[in-house]
């Protein structure tokens, strides 16, 4: 009997113990908003609220795929924050989840503007640059001489900017001259400089300004023998998938380490993509700009102007079922050409922005071109920054960051920054202050609002302190909207503290903080939302977060804990 005794003491208080019990405390990712192919780095704070010490598995989930796990063993009470890092190629905003808590970040695109002039000043790389230009791609090659071109690289890299050299594009590198325009030899076809491209491309190798190669456009297209020419042999002149090949592994045999870029018009896909005048294949290139023109004229119509939208995606899918791996860049049309191209207008451009931001697996776009350019046939010169200068102002709104980021189309975009709960573990009777900082990452909102909600019903919630408009505590039986601005009436069940600013420009960030008093011990549920509207319908077009729990007005919420315990002594 005495060991029998002995044996329930020894287990009764371990079994009173509660089991190691794990919650998400916070998530964030850094930064919010990245360029294609950066690094965002996501931290999770995991809390062991039980008894015993345990081991959890925190799970990285982005967009419904589990991506990595990471292990962790807490002592009771303690918390420990568990970091992931990620990389995502297509632009798009991508919700990332760890153990059921979310939150989301958006990838945008590389921004490249193409046919840059080897003769412009400093002041225009600097432009570029200011208006958040990435990479600079050029309509010339080795023909230039060694000394132009580390000039131009050196007025790059003073910028900030990264260029895309020919491998492979130009003339010169497949055996044409400036003369073969007026005079082609018949039968005159593409042949590779093995030697003279490889001898270019190991003088610029190491110059930090170099991005990568480019060994084609358009299957040489451009060329003499090309479609432009005055005696045309096209295709029976494009440059053949085998050379495309070769090209590829001579310039990767200089230089190992940098992409492969090609660029590649549109195609019918009544017929079978990638035919003689079209060439691809798996392991071409790293990179392929799809150069998609809604402004090519013929008979003086444009014959496309909805090209991007109608047919862009099914390029795009064309491609990557050749070879998933590949980047896709899109080239649009930022330039005239007497016959053959008409100039867009400033709408033209804003409409192929905004249709290529929502096409799929796109991870750069370019803007083509920057001048000084001669035009053919009319002797007029081009210059985006002055004779398109209402084309450089539409290409500078949808890039540069600021109040209305390219990606903030028409919708203010509310994005809780940070909760934060002071203390995170307080008495019962003792009050805790929370402090919401919410930023609005898109265009102006006619109204902006920062909500926190008591499920559990406390009598004593107060604002201490904001930066908004106006702010109030809302008590149960108060009638209020739910469903995002339906204007359903709907009784309060519990309190709600809310501010509101309006208006609440982009780019701007604002706080409320509130001080509730919990009446229950263990854990104490707030929930934290942000909901934003515009003119001129005053609709809730935008809220944060967008899944998750949900509050008394059918929104979603953050659902957070406060850790509540006995008065000392109790």
């Amino acid at each position: 009997m005495g060991i029998a005794l002995l044996f329930i003491a020894l287990v009764v208080p371990l079994a009173c113990k509660a089991p190691a019990e794990f919650e998400i405390i916070s998530i964030d990712i850094t930064p919010p908003e990245v360029t294609a192919g950066k690094t965002v780095t996501i931290t999770a704070q995991v809390r062991n609220m039980g008894d015993n010490e345990g081991t959890y598995i925190a799970r990285l989930i982005a967009d419904g795929d589990e991506l990595e796990t990471k292990e962790v063993t807490l002592s009771s009470g303690f918390s420990e924050v568990v970091t992931f890092t990620l990389v995502m190629d297509d632009i798009g905003t991508y919700n990332i989840a760890v153990n059921g808590s979310s939150e989301a970040f958006t990838v945008v695109p590389l921004n490249i503007m193409k046919g840059v002039s080897i003769d412009i000043p400093q002041e225009d790389f600097d432009a570029m640059r200011a208006a958040c230009i990435d990479i600079l791609t050029t309509q010339w090659g080795i023909e230039k001489s060694l000394e132009e071109t580390k000039a131009f690289l050196g007025k790059a890299e003073a910028a900030g900017l990264k260029v895309v050299l020919d491998g492979g594009f130009s003339n010169a590198a497949w055996g044409f001259s400036d003369g073969d325009w007026d005079n082609l030899s018949e039968g005159k076809r593409p042949v590779w400089q093995r030697e003279k491209v490889q001898s270019w491309v190991e003088a610029l190798r190491n110059h930090p300004a170099v991005f990568g190669w480019d060994i084609s456009n358009e299957a040489g297209l451009n060329f003499p023998c090309g479609d432009g020419a005055e005696n045309p042999e096209w295709p029976d002149g494009a440059i053949t998938l085998q050379q495309l090949k070769q090209t590829r592994a001579d310039v990767l045999e200089i230089d190992p380490d940098k992409p492969i870029l090609i660029r590649m018009a549109p195609w019918d896909l009544s017929k079978p993509p990638f035919q003689v005048d079209n060439p691809f294949d798996a392991g071409i290139a790293d990179i392929v700009m799809l150069n998609v023109y809604s402004n090519w004229t013929k008979g003086n119509e444009v014959q496309f102007p909805s090209i991007i939208q109608e047919s862009g995606a099914e390029y795009i899918r064309a491609i990557k079922a050749y070879d998933p791996d590949v980047k896709i860049w899109l080239g649009m049309a930022a330039f005239r050409e007497p016959n053959s191209f008409q100039r867009p207008t400033a709408s033209d451009l804003t409409r192929d922005i905004r249709s290529t931001l929502k096409l799929p697996y796109i991870t750069g776009i370019a803007f083509f071109e920057w001048g000084p350019v001669k035009l053919a046939n009319t002797g007029e010169d081009w210059y985006l920054p002055e004779t398109g200068a209402d084309l450089w102002d539409v290409i500078q709104y949808h890039i540069r960051p600021g109040p209305v980021s390219f990606q903030a189309t028409t919708n203010p975009a509310p994005k809780v920054m940070d909760i934060h709960v002071s203390p995170s573990e307080v008495y019962l009777g003792d009050h805790a202050e929370i402090t919401v900082e919410v930023r609005n990452n898109g265009v102006t909102a006619e109204w902006l609002t920062i909500a926190v909600s008591f499920p559990q019903n406390p009598n004593d919630v107060s604002i201490i302190e904001h930066d908004l408009s106006n702010a109030e505590v809302y008590s149960p039986g108060y009638i209020g909207w739910r469903d995002y601005g339906t204007a359903l009436d709907y009784e309060f069940i519990y309190p709600l503290a809310e501010g509101c600013k309006s208006p609440w420009p982009g780019g701007e960030s604002g706080h409320l903080i509130v001080r509730v008093k919990p009446e229950i011990t263990g854990e104490f549920k707030f929930y934290v939302k942000s909901v934003a509207g515009r003119q001129p319908d005053g609709k809730c077009v935008s809220w944060k977060p967008l899944s998750g729990a949900r509050d008394q007005q059918g929104e979603f919420v953050y659902e957070r804990i406060i850790r509540v315990i006995p008065p000392s002594g109790d």
